[in-house]
């Protein structure tokens, strides 16, 4: 009985320790899901950082792009304008210049009759 007795305290002992090592054992493993949980969650977390910054990026590239066509049209609206400007400027010049070339041969012709009616008299 005593021979038993010592028989069955060594097995519950052997029985003990290798549940305690299957104890570590499980802790171990469940400490390394828990490390790979956590880095998981940390990749996730990179990521959706990196697609929100990606997300900013390219609206703020968008508002510049908006930005840098609005004032090219503002900068051909105002070039057009001077262009314009320039040519009525022009048109007028030219429009001034063809009346006062008449005015002045006008005015010759006008010299020049008086003088032929002063010429018929004398």
């Amino acid at each position: 009985m005593l021979a038993e007795n010592e028989a069955n305290k060594a097995k519950a002992q052997m029985t003990a320790a290798m549940e305690k090592e299957n104890d570590v054992q499980a802790l171990a493993e469940y400490g390394r899901m828990l490390d790979r949980q956590e880095n998981d969650r940390q990749r996730e977390f990179e990521q959706r950082e990196r697609r929100a910054q990606e997300f900013m990026n390219n609206l703020a590239s968008k508002v510049i792009q908006k930005q840098q066509q609005r004032k090219n049209a503002e900068d051909e609206a105002l070039a057009k304008y001077e262009y314009d400007r320039e040519m009525r400027m022009r048109m007028e010049d030219e429009r001034r210049q063809k009346r006062e070339a008449l005015e002045k041969q006008q005015m010759r012709d006008l010299l020049a009759r008086q003088m032929a009616e002063k010429r018929e008299r004398e």
